[in-house]
């Protein structure tokens, strides 16, 4: 009766070793299918394009993480996204992962764009939220305003306010200056950064001088 009492006590005095125990084990787990996906994750933050196979390499080895790790659930729907699998099964590791981290702006984001195609009500919605958790993450400026543009007629006032503030920082913040490309290579975005300085016409002129004399110098470099 004494050996069994010990016995009992033992176990439940190892219980909470064996807890933190587990615990580190998943999340070395997470930690090393996070690390193994580098750069990935990275260069999605900031826009770095990459080749396909890259993003498919990355969503593979992040579906090996947590699937509680919001951040890391993010970044496996992201490059998803990009290494085109089917739309529905990235959408699901997206919500899942903006369950885990609802504060991401980079995954609300994402979550627009993924939406933008079938439910571009729902996804003005949740570009509205990006702008809600981290209005001023400068680094998905270009990318917030090539949304915004495409789903300006789904957004609410306050969206396109910030979609306009977006556009504006687009060309006031030198380093983000190259984002205009992309942005003015569509009639919606031409469209935007119109309505965005539609009082100054000057600086509409300055802008439009800026974009002909970087198609020059990229012209004049290829040839």
């Amino acid at each position: 009766m004494n050996n069994w009492r010990t016995w009992l006590i033992g176990i439940f005095l190892a219980l909470p070793s064996l807890f933190l125990a587990t615990v580190g084990i998943i999340e070395l787990r997470d930690g090393v299918a996070v690390d193994a996906a580098f750069p990935v994750p990275n260069f999605l933050s900031n826009g770095t394009a990459m080749p396909k196979a890259a993003y498919r390499d990355a969503a593979e080895l992040l579906g090996k993480s947590n699937g509680l790790d919001g951040d890391a659930q993010i970044s496996r729907a992201e490059s998803m996204f990009y290494a085109g699998d089917r739309p529905r099964q990235a959408l699901a590791v997206m919500e899942n992962g903006l369950g885990n981290a609802p504060a991401s702006s980079e995954g609300w984001t994402y979550y627009a764009a993924m939406l933008m195609g079938g439910d571009p009500k729902k996804a003005g919605q949740a570009l509205d939220q990006a702008f809600t958790v981290a209005p001023y993450d400068y680094f998905l400026a270009g990318m917030r305003a090539r949304l915004g543009a495409r789903l300006w007629p789904d957004l609410d006032e306050q969206t396109r306010d910030e979609v306009l503030r977006q556009a504006r920082v687009l060309w006031e913040e030198p380093s983000l200056r190259d984002d205009l490309l992309p942005l003015l290579g569509t009639s919606e975005g031409a469209r935007l950064m119109t309505r965005a300085y539609g009082q100054s016409p000057e600086t509409i002129r300055n802008i439009n001088r800026w974009v002909e004399a970087r198609r020059r110098k990229a012209s004049s470099q290829g040839s």
